[in-house]
């Protein structure tokens, strides 16, 4: 029987049901050809819907989080995890997305030494780098425990012990959509690790332990390195069948020259992306702080949308560039923008028409970050309104412009945040990331024009763009 995500919703959705949404994806991302298990298709088609169910799941579990810890308790374990979300992405070292176009490369040219050498020298630096940051970070605050408030030292040092794995698995993914494995690639992330979680945290409260945020880290912690173990053997035994045996080679500068740039991308996107969590937590007291957490969780059924499409376009944004197919790259690039802003309008509205019931989900007081929704809605529209546009630039070769973009948005985020947070609270962070991804959206549409001669805004048409002179 198929697994595929086509045959799952054909055989357990209604059929009216089905036929709509299989329509949808096949308009996104048509099906993969027999031969090309690693069309962009069939890695669409899986990253939405592993990500409508990591969605549902992680609010489910966010809310049971904050029922049972309560907010303040909850609120030191969003910003400590939060904190490993974000180091876990910058001392992965671009790997987590050089290793895509990398094995590409390797696979077409016929190189399985530089292959094997790659995913174990990614994966081994990764974790011997974020290793030291650990304890060095560690070493630190023992030293200088007046550095963070007494309630988040101990959570800090538990989830410290997250952070090598979790680079680990940010590069396994990464390997997985390279080869065309989208179960490896997103469940273990998606669906296992807050598994994991929710059932240990599930069980400490019917034990009767204390909710308590250290409790969430040790849970936190114990899912992140059984799920990316569990990862790493199936992606070894795939390799071993994918991989012809060959000796390792280690292109130590051509992987420095792609992960350099793409390091910078990610980190500013991480950031820009956590910044505001980080600073309401730093000015913030913990259960405002978690009133805030939810209310950006509750966008994550409209996140999602965007996350597919760039999941989906990376592969094929580079092979229609390096193809020199540029009228197929004009047509999917619109295709894809034009997707992502609409899908991404439906669902912010389907949000904020039932925010305020799912907010209140989360426990008393909750419902305070209900107006907050509607700014936040207005930054999530203007990012999609360029699709994956970051994406397209750093298939392209153009990594250095795709850094530049986030450095400068990151700025205008700490700088917006920074003002606003100390007075205006959480409010003050709403606006201050919007601002930001305004921001974000018009300098890169004015990039890709520029750089690449696409014109990526959700109104222009293919037809309009041009070549760059």
């Amino acid at each position: 029987m198929s697994s595929s995500p086509r045959a799952l919703i054909e055989r357990y959705l209604p059929t009216a049901v089905a036929h709509r949404l299989v329509a949808i994806l096949d308009r996104v991302a048509p099906p993969a050809a027999a031969t090309d298990a690693a069309a962009p298709g069939h890695i669409a088609a899986s990253a939405f819907v592993v990500r409508v169910v990591s969605a549902a799941l992680a609010y489910v579990s966010q809310m049971l989080l904050a029922r049972w810890m309560g907010g303040f308790e909850y609120g030191i374990f969003v910003v400590v995890w939060t904190l490993v979300i974000t180091l876990g992405v910058v001392f992965a070292l671009g790997f987590e997305q050089s290793v895509v176009t990398l094995l590409r490369k390797y696979s077409h040219e016929g190189d399985p030494g530089a292959a094997r050498g790659l995913v174990l020298a990614a994966r081994l630096v990764a974790f011997v780098v974020s290793s030291a940051i650990a304890a060095t970070g560690c070493a630190l605050l023992w030293l200088r425990p007046d550095l963070v408030s007494d309630y988040r030292l101990m959570p800090i040092f538990v989830a410290a012990v997250c952070l090598p794995i979790y680079t680990v698995a940010e590069i396994q993914d990464g390997i997985a959509v390279a080869y065309g494995w989208p179960d490896l690639a997103f469940l273990p992330t998606f669906l296992a690790r807050p598994a994991i979680i929710l059932a240990l945290m599930a069980l400490a409260f019917v034990l009767g332990l204390e909710m308590r945020a250290v409790t969430a880290c040790w849970t936190a912690v114990i899912a992140t390195w059984a799920a990316t173990l569990v990862q790493a053997i199936a992606i070894g035994r795939r390799l071993a069948a994918a991989l012809p045996p060959a000796r390792r080679r280690y292109d130590v500068a051509l992987w420095a020259s792609v992960s350099a740039p793409m390091l910078l991308v990610d980190g500013f996107l991480v950031l820009l992306n956590s910044i505001d969590i980080l600073l309401v937590g730093r000015w913030a007291e913990p259960d405002r702080v978690a009133v805030y957490f939810a209310t950006v969780k509750t966008l994550a059924l409209v996140h999602f949308v965007y996350y597919s499409a760039k999941v989906a376009s990376a592969k094929r944004f580079a092979s229609l560039w390096h193809a020199g197919a540029r009228v197929e790259l004009e047509i999917f690039v619109d295709r894809m923008v034009k997707w992502t802003f609409w899908a991404s309008a439906a669902m912010s509205i389907g949000v904020l028409l039932v925010g305020r019931p799912l907010l209140s989900l989360f426990g008393p007081g909750f419902t305070e970050g209900f107006p907050i929704l509607f700014v936040l809605v207005a930054g999530v529209l203007a990012r999609s309104s360029v699709g994956p546009a970051e994406t397209l630039l750093s298939m392209a070769g153009q990594q250095t412009a795709s850094a530049v973009v986030y450095g400068l948005t990151l700025a205008v985020s700490l700088i917006a945040n920074s003002l606003l947070i100390p007075i205006y609270g959480i409010w003050g962070a709403a606006v201050g990331t919007t601002a930001a991804m305004i921001f974000e959206s018009v300098v890169l549409a004015v990039v890709v024009r520029r750089r690449l001669g696409l014109d990526v805004f959700v109104l222009a048409s293919a037809a309009r763009a041009s070549p760059p002179g």
